[in-house]
């Protein structure tokens, strides 16, 4: 809608939920720190970050990449969790590592595929396929044979319900996204399309309950006193990519002044990025800017 009504992006609002003292319902700038915005809930404990929901969220273990990462024109939700959480964990779990447990323990159960939303609506989507021909994916040397046995992978809208179904705590959504990009690296893209599906028969679901105990997330669910608040930033780093294809490419230079809400960099094919508060550009480079105010 801001877009829309070019109205400059210069402000989120976002939750803050976990392991912490107090739930925050933040405005934030954008480009601050998550660490800020973190440490303002009470962080208890050694913890890690979720940036977004818990199944499709990215994972954020160290320190490190904590401190660095910002509050971009996407973020919504922040999700504190020890660092020995089960999702935290799996995560952090090597790929190969990953790889050899869905080669090695997938036990066909079926249940990725029976709760996948894809599968449901009637497309060629089918977990549990490509989570068995992983046994012999080195073989498969022909583009044909690639497709055909990895190309339902084009389908998932990698939502994680099948991680969370899994009895066996295997990954099949890193799995499809794994395939997917063996397919657009090497094996080409273009696969037929099903433009009419036919759904086929629900079998039931996973209500929220349910989801939130497979997911360990049983002690931070249920309703929550969010606690209003506003984050302040003498100092913000601004990414010039916050949309999915390309950078922004910057209008200013070090030294300039700007004011709040004044664009930074523009984009043919996005709203641009504005500044977020008022201040001094001290950094800029094709992957953002720093303001001081």
């Amino acid at each position: 809608m801001n877009a829309l009504e070019e109205t400059p992006v210069t402000e989120r609002y976002l939750t803050v939920l976990g392991a912490v003292q107090k739930p925050l319902f933040l405005k934030v700038p954008v480009g601050a720190r998550l660490s800020a915005c973190i440490k303002a809930a009470g962080v208890i404990g050694d913890a890690a970050l979720i940036v977004g929901g818990p199944m499709r969220g990215r994972v954020l273990s160290a320190q490190s990449a904590i401190e660095a990462a910002v509050v971009t024109r996407r973020t919504e939700t922040l999700i504190v969790l020890p660092q020995n959480h089960p999702l935290i964990e799996k995560a952090r779990l090597p790929m190969d590592a990953a790889m050899k447990r869905a080669r090695s323990v997938c036990e066909q159960c079926r249940l990725c595929t029976e709760f996948c939303p894809r599968y449901r609506l009637g497309q060629n989507m089918r977990p549990n396929l490509i989570m068995r021909n992983l046994r012999r994916e080195k073989e498969l040397s022909e583009t044909e044979a690639y497709r055909e046995a990895f190309g339902d992978a084009v389908n998932c809208c990698f939502c994680g319900l099948c991680d969370a179904v899994c009895p066996m705590g295997l990954q099949p959504r890193r799995m499809n996204a794994y395939c997917l990009g063996g397919l657009k690296k090497n094996r080409g893209f273009m696969l037929p399309r099903q433009m009419q599906p036919v759904p086929r028969e629900k079998l039931g679901g996973l209500d929220t309950k349910r989801l939130e105990n497979r997911l360990g997330l049983s002690e931070y669910g249920g309703f929550h006193d969010f606690t209003y608040g506003e984050l302040t930033a003498a100092e913000v780093s601004i990414p010039f990519l916050q949309q999915a294809h390309r950078p922004a490419q910057p209008l200013k230079h070090v030294g300039d002044v700007v004011e709040k809400g004044e664009r930074i960099a523009t984009d043919g094919f996005c709203a641009g990025i504005h500044a977020s508060i008022g201040g001094t550009i001290t950094k800029i480079s094709a992957n953002g800017a720093v303001i001081k105010a």
